[in-house]
């Protein structure tokens, strides 16, 4: 029995449970479950009961019990769109509240408007970003993944200069900087994939990901020589 019971909190659907064990569990511990949480207490309710519960395997066969249970406790408490009725249960209510369930599931949540930013605080955001960004490397001697936008912003503010020339000297060097970090973060079969992807003249937008941060650690390093810091290049 305890078995039995464990499946009722588990959300193993009924197609996967076996077709035996399934006929027992829903005519032993679900159906005492469903009694109890319905009130179900005189003989007519128990074999109105017993007739309607085999038609669970045809409303229910993609659900799991623990799916299932919270179903019947919405109907219960009066959460789904049919009235609960008192003392009864049959195979016709049976329907309609699967039917009221799933119309209900289906119905998504309202979307929360977040309020927008004010642009004093996208330029507060981003400036802290690019000093968190500085700071994290005179840690780790590294640009943090994602963050890459911060060379796209110092170029547009006019603090990064870089060349055109400077900046397609430095994509070879990304080149085989990617293949080192992919084969030793990766794996050899990824290696393998990125090589095939770069003769191939894909992932190029990969290259340039790494030579924006190798000019940014080079445009970082600078500044740290000079005993300064990125605080004193923003406006």
């Amino acid at each position: 029995m305890t078995n039995k019971l464990a499946k009722l909190d588990r959300n193993i659907p009924l197609r996967a449970i076996p077709e035996q064990e399934l006929n027992t569990i829903i005519l032993t511990s679900f159906l005492t479950w469903l009694a109890d949480i319905l009130s179900l207490t005189d003989e007519v309710s128990a074999k109105r009961l017993k007739t309607a519960l085999p038609a669970i395997k045809e409303h229910c066969w993609s659900m799991g019990f623990s799916e299932i249970k919270k179903m019947f406790e919405l109907y219960a408490d009066n959460k789904l769109s049919i009235e609960p009725i008192p003392n009864y249960f049959d195979r016709i209510l049976f329907g309609k509240i699967v039917s009221a369930y799933k119309q209900q599931r289906k119905v998504k949540p309202k979307e929360i408007k977040m309020p927008e930013l004010s642009q004093e605080e996208k330029d507060n955001l981003t400036y802290m970003g690019v000093v968190n960004c500085f700071d994290r490397f005179t840690q780790t001697n590294d640009i943090m993944n994602g963050y890459t936008w911060v060379y796209d912003h110092l170029e547009s503010i006019g603090v990064l200069k870089y060349s055109d020339k400077e900046k397609r000297s430095i994509m070879p060097i990304a080149t085989e900087r990617l293949k080192i970090i992919t084969k030793e973060l990766y794996g050899l079969e990824e290696y393998k994939t990125l090589i095939r992807d770069l003769e191939a003249k894909r992932n190029g937008g990969a290259v340039i990901v790494v030579a924006k941060k190798m000019l940014l650690e080079r445009f970082f390093m600078k500044i740290t020589s000079k005993n300064k810091h990125i605080k004193d290049y923003l406006k």
